[in-house]
């Protein structure tokens, strides 16, 4: 996943010791453009256009930062296609 992705999510699911840490969730099923993308070991994962958070302190950085949403909750909204896939395309249209 990086910036601009459209992505849906899958798991909407958030137990309550994680989502007090944020104002807004993502809802499942809903579609999503993928705004920034942190490392996992660094306080990461996916920042969204639709969903913003306020930033809260981590120990481990001694500063604030936005709570990410693991990438895993989440799939590409449009599969991407393979090159045969789209040589069986072009053909088709040929």
């Amino acid at each position: 996943m990086k910036p601009g992705d459209k992505v849906i999510c899958i798991n909407g699911d958030f137990h309550t010791e994680i989502a007090k840490f944020f104002q807004n969730l993502p809802v499942k099923d809903k579609e999503y453009i993928v705004r920034a993308v942190r490392p996992i070991a660094a306080e990461g994962g996916i920042l969204l256009e639709e969903v913003k958070n306020t930033p809260i302190f981590f120990k481990m950085y001694q500063g604030k930062l936005e709570p990410a949403f693991h990438p895993n909750r989440f799939r590409m909204a449009e599969p991407i296609k393979s090159m045969e896939k789209v040589e069986e395309e072009t053909l088709e249209l040929v």
